[in-house]
């Protein structure tokens, strides 16, 4: 299982690069913080308290993963996710601890909450710093097409072959 995720430096350099362009409200989720459940709360609280016009800024730094799609929702043969503290990879087709990690369409429920709160004129960015991360942003094209814009920045996709997602 996961635990003590890979990281924390980045997203303390990202921490200190934001501030020293004038972001004030930031949060970093560590460890035990950082369960699946612990990061969706953390995204509704930041949806509730940001106005029209922010601009937001999530980044994930942790593994990246693939799983079973007969679990998820994906129909191309995995699921790509982030892998929360406390989640299990997949073994042998059981998947202990699949409801821990968060999936791309958890990372799009995500993003509608915030592109509808911040309107127009907001920005919204996510970074992923994890493996398998390319495919996480796939349903946000076709989702929402009034306010579809945003940006993603991952550290890889999960097949370097497959330029399919590629924005």
């Amino acid at each position: 299982c996961f635990g003590n995720l890979p990281g924390l430096n980045n997203a303390t350099y990202i921490n200190r690069f934001l501030k020293k362009n004038g972001f004030r409200d930031i949060s970093i989720l560590a460890d035990s913080q950082a369960t699946r459940q612990g990061i969706l709360k953390a995204a509704n609280d930041l949806t509730e308290k940001t106005n029209r016009g922010d601009i937001v800024v999530i980044e994930f730094c942790c593994h990246g993963v693939l799983l079973d799609s007969t679990k998820g929702d994906d129909t191309i043969g995995y699921d790509e996710g982030l892998a929360a503290w406390g989640s299990c990879m997949c073994t042998n087709g059981s998947c202990n601890g699949y409801d821990k990690f968060l999936s791309h369409g958890d990372i799009n429920d995500i993003r509608k909450k915030l592109r509808k709160q911040i309107g127009r004129d907001g920005d919204l960015l996510f970074l992923f710093d994890a493996c398998h991360s390319g495919g996480l942003t796939k349903d946000l094209d076709n989702a929402d097409s009034s306010f579809s814009h945003y940006a993603a920045i991952s550290a890889c996709y999960s097949s370097e072959e497959d330029e399919q997602y590629l924005h």
